[in-house]
């Protein structure tokens, strides 16, 4: 799936920039590391398994999913900027993909918010929850002013 093409690198991404192995990581998130390996480099990981990855990163979904946004807005922009082929002329998504990690790695304090350096923030979360919260009442609201508007004609 093209939505989640760069779910591995920015799995390997917020691993290496928490510091941690692979073993480290694979070992608390209760897989081995091959398997850890494979995720990283492209096979998408079943939802259970990408959320103990993302507790052993110490990850929230929230910064998972924003970290993957900007991997690939990133990626787009690269691919704008130049079109890299190998010697045949053909385009290679793995010399793409340590491009890209290198480009963020050089500038991850541009690119990546802060807080994906301190783990997680509690007053972060306290803000986002407040804001889905908003968002819901707006929702049910709109919901439910359909729900009136529907039983008025008739």
């Amino acid at each position: 799936m093209e939505m989640f093409r760069h779910l591995g690198l920015t799995l390997r991404l917020l691993r290496e920039l928490r510091g941690q192995s692979q073993g480290q990581v694979a070992k608390e998130a209760g897989i081995s590391k091959s398997q850890l390996s494979k995720y990283e480099n492209g096979r998408l990981p079943k939802l259970e398994t990408l959320e103990r990855l993302l507790e052993s990163l110490g990850v929230e979904y929230f910064q998972f999913f924003y970290t993957l946004y900007l991997v690939d807005r990133r990626s787009a922009n690269l691919e704008r900027l130049s079109v890299k082929t190998d010697s045949s002329g053909a385009k290679s998504d793995r010399d793409d993909d340590d491009r890209l990690l290198a480009d963020l790695r050089a500038e991850q304090s541009v690119l990546l918010p802060a807080f994906l350096e301190g783990g997680r923030s509690q007053s972060l979360e306290h803000g986002f929850k407040k804001i889905f919260d908003d968002l819901l009442g707006v929702y049910r609201m709109v919901f439910e002013e359909l729900l009136l508007s529907r039983r008025a004609r008739t």
